[in-house]
């Protein structure tokens, strides 16, 4: 579960994604010739979906790998902060 202020970040990044993504469509809609513009819309959509994705696994990580380090469970920790760098690895490598 997010926090508050995590889920309006999160929410914050999306709705940049959006507006990013509706200004390209948009573009190819009206068949406007802007060489530099799609692309950088692109980057910025991309930039902000990587926030919201980060923002993400580290408001569900930390209460879980929080509680188990509190409990000094060893085993079960560095099992939970393997699969999280293997999310991570595969969200950066698409």
């Amino acid at each position: 579960m997010l926090d508050k202020k995590t889920q309006d970040q999160v929410i914050a990044a999306l709705s940049r994604v959006e507006g990013q993504v509706r200004g390209i469509a948009k573009m190819i809609e009206n068949e406007r010739y802007c060489i530099d513009t799609p692309e950088h819309r692109w980057s910025a959509a991309e930039a902000a979906l990587h926030r919201a994705g980060t923002a993400i696994l580290r408001g569900t990580s930390r209460p879980v790998l929080s509680k188990r380090f509190a409990r000094d469970r060893r085993a079960d920790t560095r099992e939970k902060v393997e699969e999280l760098l293997q999310v991570y690895a595969r969200c950066r490598t698409k």
